[in-house]
């Protein structure tokens, strides 16, 4: 399903009609890097609480809006995207490059515009979109975007009417499960992965500043992490130059 799915992305020509699109474990990656923090956490936990999943997405949101900016890498059956995140009083605009078969695409959400790179059999390097369109292609990549590990707001309907539970908890970090629908957090068709509706326990590791360290769970026995660094260092998240931007053109059918 993950190669179809990659060949249906990379196909341009089939995209405007084929990208229509529309038990699981957890596990916790130690070695993942971890931010030095000194900061007392914001809430004091033990292991056992619980804490309503609202809580816990405002909470983690209000981290990363304070932190500004942040890259993320979501690993989802074995390959890697990377995505480069700013935040503002209007929402996260960010820069998601994923693997496409040999190559590579680029999805630009910025100033309420969202920017495609990689489509092939176009006259410009990128092609323009508009994210709150209906239409299956903007749909489609918005969608891929605005996963609940990068957008708060997603984070939030996400986890609306859940519970969450901690279980472990540090000076340093704490960890909390969440049962969730994963379809709500991840749009798994953008990153090969079949997303189910069966309710997933989702594990959160936070710093002592409730900003994420990863995120990661097993989805119809594929794997999904996600690696958070750079709270609130450096970040390009422009608009391409107008003379590289153009819409979409149908490759011709001979």
């Amino acid at each position: 399903m993950r190669d179809t799915t990659r060949r249906t992305i990379a196909a341009a020509g089939l995209l405007a009609a084929a990208i229509v699109m529309g038990g699981c474990s957890v596990s916790f990656d130690a070695a993942a890097a971890t931010p030095t923090v000194t900061a007392t956490p914001t809430v004091t936990v033990t292991a056992g609480q619980t804490l309503p999943g609202s809580d816990l997405a405002r909470r983690i949101g209000d981290a990363m809006r304070s932190a500004g900016t942040g890259r993320a890498t979501i690993t989802a059956s074995g390959s890697s995207s990377d995505v480069v995140m700013r935040f503002s009083g209007d929402g996260v605009e960010q820069h998601l490059t994923m693997p496409v078969e040999s190559s590579e695409m680029d999805l630009l959400l910025v100033g309420g515009t969202l920017y495609v790179s990689g489509m092939p059999d176009q006259a410009t390097h990128w092609i323009k979109l508009d994210p709150t369109s209906t239409d299956s292609m903007s749909r489609f990549f918005a969608t891929a975007l605005r996963t609940g590990f990068t957008d708060p707001d997603t984070l939030a309907k996400a986890l609306k009417g859940t519970t969450a539970t901690i279980v472990d908890a540090t000076a340093e970090r704490t960890s909390y499960t969440v049962t969730v629908d994963p379809r709500s957090l991840i749009n798994g068709a953008a990153f090969g992965v079949d997303v189910t509706d069966t309710p997933c326990v989702a594990t959160f590791v936070l710093d002592a500043q409730d900003r994420p360290i990863t995120v990661s769970m097993t989805v119809a026995h594929q794997d999904v992490a996600v690696t958070y660094t750079d709270w609130g260092g450096q970040v390009d998240i422009e608009a391409p130059p107008a003379s590289e931007v153009g819409t979409f053109e149908r490759p011709k059918v001979e």
